[in-house]
């Protein structure tokens, strides 16, 4: 049982910090609508507030100590975004520097004092930091609490007295980068930590001077009514927003060093920041999934976090209009004609050792294939799809999404879920496209080809529906070991196809569902086999177009693509190496063929 005078502490502590998550609750948007630095992503507010949420959920108030380890954990793993972490790393700073101190004697200089290496702690955090920003203004009630606490006595008094300096340091920021006095703009991250303290502060101070209308009044009337994406046009440096938090077994300080040597040459915008024995990252960069593979260098990858920052622009930036066009990343389409049509992409999950990754984005089909563990896929999220299907439907008049089978995957499942979750039925246009992987992405390359053209809503929907029934994939094996592992083929089975040189061919039937088309003795036999049935078809019905895709050994291809090549007269829609959701099923020098005919 704790003492009462610590019961009360505790208390007062939990109180404030839920008044500064009350404050940024109350002005998130406006954190959002401001944010240009160092990117303008439009979620500065929204990731103060999910980290300083974070912070205070189910934390542990069974006594002081136990508190303040829990505060500092909980603010390592919550923190979200660049100004998310620096956030954090204030707060673990402040709390390491308060337990090095007799709490009996915890006087007004110790606590100036813990602020203070709350924010050098911030700013060692940053690679690269920014006068003009949180960092200043951290600094600024830092030194502006300690001066004071020189002068008084009274906590609380100082406490209100502090928020001067940084109220001077935050008015401050529309001079200090070109970015903001251009356009005489506060600093978003530097006005959402003001408010955030001020809520604190208040709370502790029982509002001796006043309530929100001293923060409203001190912001000029223009900032309220900024809108970044309205005047920026500057594309992202770099694509992915990538963050994750390491376990490194006792090992946090040299790790930490390691850390930002590692990460410093993937991006920008990195920070770093520790507690106990985990590491957070942040950076925006290209290569996420490169990031996560050498960071777990360093010890166990806990959990990860990606955002898609071009897609984000995008968006944006869009004027919207009557269609936009939304598949998952089972249809295998490669990112460069994602990109020029506007397709937007929900990512499925591969799940491998129990740890999840995004299809694609967190993990490349080579690190798939190098990583141990059992191996399986998940469909995305139904909150992950909604607030996808949120997004389009405030620049968009209609959403067609193109889905993965339904008899393959939950994924069909998901959009269905998230659209009635939204009363959407009348603006969203559901297709289940019988297909995956490259098939698949034929029929959604073709839709976004129509929208482009400006062929109306209903055609485009008409012949996607059309289009499923006209494609085919092949999916062409030269091993079984990834079918056995995925629970598609018995190892009895699979050990009686491989002692005869079995080298099978799967496709989907007509419901989507897969099925062995053939089976051939030995690699050419095989490659034969599927040919003249690919013959067959066209002459038949006559391929309109084809692409290819292969796991890990592109050589595999130059015999399919010469007699596809020969054979319609045609070049490929695309040939690229296929996402670790395709290789987990087909396993090692696998390609698949996938291709819609005209009838």
């Amino acid at each position: 049982m704790i003492m009462n005078n610590e019961a009360l502490l505790i208390s007062r502590i939990f109180a404030s910090l839920q008044s500064g998550l009350s404050a940024l609750k109350k002005d998130e948007d406006l954190f959002n609508r401001i944010n240009v630095f160092p990117v303008a992503d439009a979620d500065t507010g929204t990731n103060m507030l999910l980290t300083a949420e974070g912070l205070i959920t189910d934390v542990d108030t069974s006594n002081l100590r136990s508190f303040l380890d829990n505060l500092s954990t909980k603010a390592l793993l919550s923190a979200r975004g660049n100004s998310g972490t620096i956030l954090a790393s204030f707060i673990i700073g402040l709390i390491e520097s308060i337990q090095n101190v007799d709490l009996q004697n915890f006087t007004i200089h110790a606590f100036s004092e813990s602020i203070n290496r709350g924010a050098e702690k911030a700013y060692s955090a940053v690679a690269n930091p920014k006068e003009g920003t949180m960092l200043s203004v951290m600094k600024a009630w830092g030194e502006g609490l300690k001066d004071l606490s020189q002068q008084q006595e009274d906590l609380v008094d100082t406490l209100e007295k502090s928020l001067d300096s940084a109220k001077t340091s935050l008015l401050a920021t529309t001079q200090q980068m070109e970015l903001l006095r251009s356009k005489n703009l506060l600093d978003a991250g530097a006005l959402a930590f003001y408010r955030y303290i001020e809520g604190v502060v208040r709370t502790i101070g029982h509002s001796r001077r006043g309530n929100d209308s001293t923060f409203e009044n001190m912001i000029p009337k223009e900032v309220f009514n900024y809108h970044a994406e309205a005047h920026l046009d500057d594309v992202p440096t770099y694509r992915y927003c990538t963050e994750g938090v390491i376990h490194t077994d006792g090992k946090s300080h040299s790790s930490l060093e390691s850390m930002r040597s590692i990460i410093n040459s993937y991006g920008d915008s990195q920070v770093v920041s520790d507690s106990g024995e985990m590491i957070k990252f942040h950076i925006h960069t290209d290569t996420p999934w490169e990031v996560f593979e050498r960071v777990s260098e360093l010890g166990q990858l806990i959990s990860q976090k990606t955002d898609d920052m071009l897609r984000q622009y995008i968006l944006e930036h869009s004027s919207g209009g009557a269609l936009a066009i939304l598949a998952d990343s089972g249809s295998d389409l490669p990112q460069e004609l994602i990109d020029s049509l506007r397709i937007d992409v929900v990512p499925l999950n591969i799940v491998i050792g129990g740890h999840s990754y995004l299809d694609r984005i967190e993990l490349s089909t080579k690190q798939f294939f190098a990583l141990d563990g059992k191996k399986s896929t998940a469909q995305p999220s139904v909150g992950v799809v909604k607030l996808r299907l949120e997004a389009l439907q405030e620049k968009y008049e209609k959403i067609l999404i193109i889905s993965l089978a339904s008899a393959l995957s939950g994924t069909y499942q998901s959009f269905q879920q998230s659209i009635t979750l939204l009363n959407a039925e009348d603006r969203v246009i559901l297709i289940d496209s019988k297909q995956n992987s490259v098939a698949l992405g034929l029929i959604v390359l073709n839709a976004a080809r129509s929208l482009s053209a400006w062929e109306p809503v209903e055609k485009i929907r008409a012949k996607a529906v059309a289009q499923a029934d006209k494609a085919h994939i092949y999916v062409i094996l030269d091993q079984l070991e990834s079918m056995v592992k995925s629970g598609r083929v018995k190892p009895n089975v699979a050990q009686l196809l491989e002692f005869v040189s079995a080298k099978p061919v799967v496709t989907l039937d007509e419901k989507g569902g897969g099925d062995l088309a053939m089976i051939g003795f030995g690699r050419k036999h095989q490659f034969n086999k599927l040919m003249q049935r690919i013959e067959n078809d066209h002459k038949q019905r006559k391929i309109q177009q084809y692409a290819l895709i292969y796991t890990d050994n592109e050589s595999v291809i130059g015999p399919f693509l010469e007699k596809m090549r020969k054979m319609t007269g045609l070049e490929p829609e695309f040939i690229k190496q296929s996402s670790p959701i395709y290789a987990l099923m087909a396993g090692h020098d696998a390609l698949a063929i996938g291709y819609v005919m005209e009838k």
